[in-house]
């Protein structure tokens, strides 16, 4: 196996190319945004039905508005959390060339070592 072909374009491409991408969360995100301010609004809700309750309103009408808000800020708490567990690490360029230079060792080792030493699956005739 050609160990150049194990990569596609230069750790400068590709720290280029994570500079470029979205990072998936961060301020001035109008999805996150939204979502903090519906948490925000619920929170403020809350607040007012359960005054209303303490001020003698209907409690099944008042109970209702309290699950509906909950469950918005439910829905909005989920979407935060969410984007969270999308945001992804950037790598500088100089990361990405430690990466690389790894990996070039793992391939060289990889490819000196004695075939009835390796796995299965990385032997020539399983990579067909």
């Amino acid at each position: 196996m050609d160990r150049k072909g194990l990569r596609s374009g230069t750790p400068e491409v590709h720290a280029a190319g994570q500079a470029a991408a979205p990072t998936g969360t961060g301020p001035g995100r109008p999805d996150l945004d939204a979502a903090g301010r519906t948490i925000a609004d619920c929170d403020r809700r809350l607040t007012q039905y359960r005054a209303a309750l303490g001020a003698g309103a209907d409690p099944a009408t008042v109970t209702g508005w309290i699950s509906q808000a909950e469950a918005d800020k439910a829905t909005a708490q989920q979407q935060l959390i969410t984007a969270g567990a999308a945001q992804r690490t950037v790598l500088s360029e100089e990361q990405i060339h430690d990466i690389i230079k790894d990996l070039d060792g793992l391939t060289d080792r990889l490819l000196a070592a004695e075939p009835d030493r390796k796995a299965p699956s990385t032997r020539p005739s399983a990579l067909r």
